[in-house]
């Protein structure tokens, strides 16, 4: 098995013993809560989703770890009888802000964007996994796909929409302020995204479907619209996100991080074949290479050196203290940025290139890619198998397992080219058939010199059979 696997595989076992010794999924930070259960299937999620692809591009025979049909039993009860109860709750990283404050946790007020965007998402991964894992019949299966409707119907509800633009803030329209949010955009896209490329576990009819990517193209023209030059540096090398708001929906010392989610839009977009007009993503890589190249010395401080919360800013009059905003802590865009240089850096090779970058770019793609994949892995603790470092936290573990995932999906496969016997039946068969004229000895010197000339080239295209 590639070691990257190992490592992945390495860290899901490591998580699902630490759910089952703690009873729950408990880390070294907060309590239990509805969000962090979510964050724990996704870890999941993200390799069942992935398991064709994985083994297509990377290791034939990869076998996903055997998990305990019981467990995801009780975290099916316990996400149901939550959201029924609260709601889309951020618990547990925002209840004891909130009460300090003097707002309960509570349906309705307290939903969050990102907690519906999880249980949408994670909700496809419960039947997923009993699907292809357990092949066993998912439990509460009405129950389930209820919760799936819901998620699905208040993510569109709560869309803000205005002419062709479309984002999200980070709750509901009632108590959330009307400002967009780049993260909170994000976190509906990816979810909305994984919805429309998920027909087998959660089946939309046509109306539902024109509905969402309505939205989602709606996003992709509010993205191109708050990405602008940035007058302070030569013109085509840096951009900068602006719009009216901005700070009451991102900490002020983050704006460099927000492009990391603004290319994860890009690619989530790009799954469903929505492009993001007038080459946005174009100048969303070229300023994360911009902000890559003019360090001097850790070049991967450019981002740790930003804040780590976003902001959540109530309608007036819902906070009875001084303040109208509370702080959500996100510390895991390092290892997003490890998924959104990894899709750049397929898009940057074959012909057809969607997107462009010269010489000087690309080598610099290609070592910032690099240093992050070596960045996210050293992250995890040697002992544990768990991320980041000696403290183990859920969401940060969930994140670098996506992360580590995308990589193989779109980079191994390029920067590898790994040959297995289709591979070469596929390439011996396609010569033959193209110059059956020649002879035999001819051909079989033609099919060795292909072969070798494979090995011992990037792959340009992803799919050997292609080629």
């Amino acid at each position: 098995m590639d070691d990257y696997l190992s490592i992945v595989n390495e860290s899901l076992v490591a998580m699902y013993k630490v759910r089952t010794d703690r009873g729950g999924w408990l880390d070294d930070d907060n309590d239990q809560g509805l969000v962090k259960t979510l964050e724990g299937i996704a870890g999941f999620g993200t390799v069942v989703g992935s398991l064709k692809d994985l083994r297509e591009h990377v290791d034939p025979s990869y076998l996903f770890p055997s998990t305990l049909e019981d467990t995801w039993r009780e975290d099916i009860d316990a996400i149901l009888q939550v959201v029924d109860k609260l709601g889309y709750t951020p618990e547990p990283y925002l209840d004891e802000q909130l009460r300090t404050n003097g707002v309960d946790i509570s349906r309705g007020v307290t939903d969050f964007t990102d907690t519906a965007s999880y249980v949408l998402t994670g909700l496809v991964d419960v039947i997923r996994m009993y699907q292809t894992c357990l092949k066993k019949p998912v439990p509460r299966r009405a129950d389930i796909d209820q919760q799936l409707r819901a998620a699905f119907d208040w993510l569109l509800d709560n869309a803000i929409t205005k002419g062709n633009t479309c984002y999200w803030t980070w709750g509901g329209r009632k108590y959330a302020l009307d400002v967009p949010s780049v993260y909170f955009t994000w976190s509906a896209t990816v979810a909305l995204s994984y919805v429309l490329q998920s027909s087998t576990e959660f089946p939309l009819k046509k109306k539902d479907v024109d509905r969402c990517r309505a939205a989602l193209a709606g996003v992709a023209n509010w993205l191109s619209g708050i990405v602008n030059p940035d007058l302070s540096v030569e013109s085509g090398r840096k951009w900068q996100i602006v719009y009216p708001g901005i700070f009451d929906a991102e900490d002020k010392n983050r704006t460099n991080t927000l492009f990391i989610y603004a290319g994860s839009i890009c690619h989530w977009l790009s799954q469903v074949d929505i492009e993001v007009p007038d080459q946005t993503a174009t100048k969303i890589v070229r300023t994360l290479l911009y902000l890559y190249a003019e360090q001097e010395v850790d070049q991967l401080l450019v981002f740790e050196s930003q804040g780590a919360s976003h902001v959540v800013k109530f309608a007036k009059g819902v906070l009875t203290k001084q303040s109208d905003r509370v702080f959500y802590e996100d510390r895991s865009y390092e290892y997003l940025l490890l998924a959104v240089l990894s899709w750049y850096y397929s898009l940057t090779r074959g012909a057809g290139s969607k997107v462009n970058l010269g010489d000087g770019d690309l080598s610099d793609l290609e070592d910032f890619l690099d240093r992050t994949r070596a960045r996210v892995i050293g992250d995890r603790s040697s002992s544990r198998k768990l991320w980041k470092g000696p403290k183990y936290q859920v969401y940060l573990t969930q994140r670098a397992i996506d992360a580590i995932v995308t990589y193989l999906c779109y980079v191994y496969p390029l920067k590898s080219g790994p040959m297995g016997s289709d591979t070469e039946k596929r390439i011996e068969r396609a010569v033959g058939d193209a110059f059956c004229e020649m002879t035999e000895e001819m051909q079989t010197k033609l099919v060795e010199l292909a072969l070798t000339k494979y090995r011992s080239q990037v792959v340009v295209d992803g799919d050997a059979g292609e080629e």
